[in-house]
């Protein structure tokens, strides 16, 4: 039968990807303060940066989805994300 954790199978991949790639989060020269804030409110009450990255991920995924280009735009500029990072 179908397996009871096939619900966690795509966070899983999402977690395994980001191991073989840098963190999606960048820190721009005399901006590290406002980034690494940035990067903590938007993991708020996450317990790891593995599932921070599944978030993002998740997020990145509806954005380029649902969201015009615009939206994404600034998405990644008010969390300190790389697009160029996320589309691999």
């Amino acid at each position: 039968g179908k397996s009871t954790y096939s619900h966690v199978l795509p966070s899983l991949i999402s977690i395994c990807s980001t191991l073989s790639f840098k963190s999606p989060f960048v820190l721009p020269f005399g901006k590290e303060k406002e980034a690494d804030m940035a990067k903590k409110n938007y993991g708020k009450g996450l317990f790891s940066d593995h599932l921070l990255f599944v978030k993002v991920l998740d997020d990145y995924k509806d954005k380029i989805n649902y969201s015009c280009r615009g939206d994404l735009s600034q998405w990644l500029g008010k969390y300190y994300l790389s697009g160029k990072t996320l589309e691999m």
